[in-house]
């Protein structure tokens, strides 16, 4: 397997990942979480996200099908939870109830913020093109990366400022709503296509 690592494939699918997951675009969203659970478990988020992705790059295709939900649907289903997390950081509501101060880690940071169904659906895209310990060694990158973001989330929050970091929470909001309106769309009109035949 490791005779098959290309320093070049690793670099293009590290780029890839990086720019799907925006873990830099999200900081404004990971700052939100932490004040709303108040803490926010960087390891355990890495880490899940990092086993997400890589079981998703083996066995995803098939978990889905076993299911019997394909693709589009999942993507869907990300999409609607983007949505939620956009509404909440633009009108300053509470739709998700806060719960234990960890669950933040896992859902929605692991997934789908890190591993969504956008970053999961290109690991599967990748596979195409690069061979898989390129990809492994892609996700691990990244993952490393998330981390040094998720644990600097206190640090971001006092150099940001309240008054900034409410804008940006509004801004990126904006932003988090328009990829979800866009996920959903391109999948739902495939899924449309899929099952009605003119």
């Amino acid at each position: 397997m490791f005779e098959l690592f290309s320093l070049k494939e690793t670099l293009t699918a590290t780029m890839v990942l990086f720019a799907v997951i925006d873990i830099l675009g999200s900081i404004p969203i990971i700052v939100s979480l932490r004040q709303k659970f108040g803490h926010i478990e960087a390891e355990k988020a890495s880490i899940v996200a990092a086993i997400l992705m890589m079981a998703f790059l083996f066995i995803g295709d098939k978990i889905l099908k076993l299911i019997g939900v394909d693709v589009n649907s999942f993507a869907i289903a990300g999409a609607f939870v983007i949505f939620i997390i956009a509404l909440e950081m633009i009108l300053g509501i509470e739709i998700n109830k806060t719960g234990e101060s960890s669950s933040a880690s896992i859902i929605p940071i692991a997934f789908p913020l890190i591993a969504g169904a956008g970053t999961l659906t290109t690991t599967l895209s990748l596979r195409a093109e690069y061979h898989d310990i390129n990809i492994i060694c892609a996700i691990l990158l990244n993952s490393i990366f998330v981390y040094i973001v998720l644990k600097s989330a206190t640090w971001l929050e006092k150099k940001m400022g309240k008054g900034s970091l409410q804008v940006l929470q509004k801004v990126f909001g904006i932003v988090l709503l328009a990829i979800a309106i866009k996920l959903f769309t391109a999948n739902f009109a495939q899924l449309f296509s899929q099952y009605i035949h003119f």
